[in-house]
This record gives structure tokens, C-alpha cells and sequence, in this order.
């Protein structure tokens, strides 16, 4: 019997992260999208769960996803403009905390599949394992949302 963990390949490790960066871009983009829908300006954690919970129905009938996961991976993080421009955002007054208020289903289709994905999730039994762990992290992170 062996105690050691096996050892993972440098590559395989490298797509998981890959994946994992596109996943949480693409479930940004989503509750930025659901934010818009309801007509506010400020991205609540109540947006990223109904944009997770979306992604994990959605996420792996994206057709760009082993491209932007390509990408991903050849992106180098010092040519990064992003990772240049963050600031804190401590003192910012235009930093409010807003309030989730939910977008109704007919402001787009994508608010309504959201809204509907946040509705069901409860009762939602993904048969793919993905899907499956997934749901379980999602389930497990807003517990207690």
C-alpha cells in the first residue's frame, strides 16, 4: 500500500487552471450581464452564485471554451494590463454597496435562464460528473448565502 499522492503532470495541471480561470471570467462576464438586466452597477455575491449556477448548466455547451482555455494558458501574467491597474478599493466613495434586487425575466433571455437555473437549482440532478462537482462547490461556497 502506498501513502504517497500520486503526482500530477505539470500540463494537466496547467489545463485545470486554465479551465478554472475561463470558468470564473466566463460566470463575471454572466453577472455583469444579470446586472445590467436588472439595472444596477454593482456586481453582488448574489450575482456571481446566479451566474455560477448558470455556468454549471451552461458552461460546457460554450463552443469557445478549449480555445479561451488555449489562451489562458499562453497568457503570460507580466503582460497583463489588468494585473498593472488594480488598486485597492478601501477609500473609493463611488464604492457603494448596492443591494441585489433580482432582474425580472423579461428583461432578456438570460436574465429569465438565470432566473429560472437560481429557481430549480434545488431540484437540478446533473448526471456529468463536472457538472456534478460543480454543483457541489457551488452548494457548498453559498451555504450559508
Amino acid at each position: 500500500m502506498c501513502n504517497t499522492p500520486p503526482q500530477v503532470p505539470d500540463h494537466v495541471l496547467q489545463n485545470a487552471e486554465s479551465l478554472l480561470l475561463v470558468l470564473l471570467e466566463k460566470a463575471m462576464l454572466t453577472a455583469c450581464e444579470y446586472v445590467k438586466a436588472a439595472n444596477r452597477s454593482t456586481v453582488t455575491s448574489t450575482d456571481i452564485q446566479y451566474a455560477l449556477m448558470y455556468e454549471a448548466h451552461e458552461f460546457w455547451q460554450r463552443e469557445d471554451i478549449e480555445e479561451r482555455c488555449a489562451d489562458v494558458a499562453n497568457e503570460d501574467c507580466e503582460d497583463c494590463e489588468d494585473c498593472e491597474d488594480c488598486e485597492d478599493c478601501e477609500d473609493c466613495e463611488d464604492c457603494e454597496d448596492e443591494e441585489f434586487t433580482r432582474a425580472n425575466d423579461s428583461a432578456c433571455d438570460l436574465a429569465k435562464k438565470m432566473n429560472m437555473y437560481h429557481d430549480t437549482w434545488n431540484t437540478w440532478a446533473p448526471e456529468e460528473p463536472a457538472a456534478q462537482a460543480m454543483k457541489r462547490a457551488i452548494d457548498q461556497k453559498f451555504k450559508s448565502v
